[in-house]
C-alpha cells in the first residue's frame, strides 16, 4: 500500500464524508459525526487539508449548475 494506516484511515473517512456531502442533505455537523470526527471544527480542518475547500463550500460548488466536486 505504501500509506501509513492512520493516513489511509483519514483519507477514507474524508472520501466517505465527501460522498455524503454530495448524496445527502445532512448538515455538515452530522456528516462529521457520521465519519467519526468529534467536532465540526476538526472535521472542517481535515477536510480542507484534503480537498482544499471547506465542506460546505465543497457541497455548494459541486451542486451548483456546472459545478465540479474537487
Amino acid at each position: 500500500m505504501g500509506t501509513p494506516p492512520l493516513a489511509y484511515l483519514t483519507s477514507w473517512r474524508l472520501a466517505t464524508a465527501a460522498r455524503l456531502l454530495l448524496e445527502s442533505d445532512a448538515p455538515v455537523s452530522e456528516v462529521a459525526e457520521r465519519v467519526g470526527y468529534g467536532s465540526e471544527f476538526a472535521f472542517g480542518n481535515a477536510f480542507k487539508r484534503e480537498y482544499g475547500v471547506a465542506p460546505g463550500r465543497f457541497r455548494r460548488q459541486a451542486l451548483a449548475p456546472g459545478g465540479d466536486a474537487a
